[in-house]
């Protein structure tokens, strides 16, 4: 005679939950889609204004010096890229960049310095310093 043994049954369900992986992998299609969008619309609006105001910095570095905002730590580094156009690069705390803009309607260093000033940035190091104080008069 063989031996009766009791396995009872377990109903607990398995960890795998088909729908809640549809929804999140959903989800997270759908947010990759939306970040894509975005930098793809960066980077047609802004991207070539971000690299002519990089390679201007690369090349010549911020010819006025770093100006730093107090009440967030962002850097903004300015830099002339022709004659009469103005690219200012703005990085945050960390090095990291922010952006990078062309001023179409700044056409001296000091339209740059009034508008860095304006928007709460100070200078950083004694280049900006010096030029801020050995350049007071507007431009012409």
């Amino acid at each position: 005679m063989g031996t009766l043994m009791y396995c009872p049954t377990n109903n607990v369900q398995s960890g795998f939950n088909f729908g809640k992986f549809i929804f999140w992998s959903g989800l997270i299609i759908l947010l990759l889609g939306i970040a894509y969008c975005v930098c793809e619309h960066a980077l047609v609006k802004h991207g070539t204004d971000a690299v002519r105001v990089d390679t201007c910095i690369e090349q010549k570095g911020p010819l006025l010096g770093q100006w730093k905002r107090s009440s967030d730590g962002r850097i903004a580094l300015p830099c002339q890229i022709t004659d009469n156009l103005w690219g200012i690069r703005i990085d945050a705390p960390d090095g990291e960049n922010v952006t990078a803009i062309l001023k179409n309607k700044m056409k001296c260093a000091y339209m740059v310095i009034r508008y860095l000033i304006n928007t709460g940035y100070e200078p950083a190091d004694s280049a900006a310093w010096n030029w801020y104080n050995e350049n007071p008069m507007p431009c012409q």
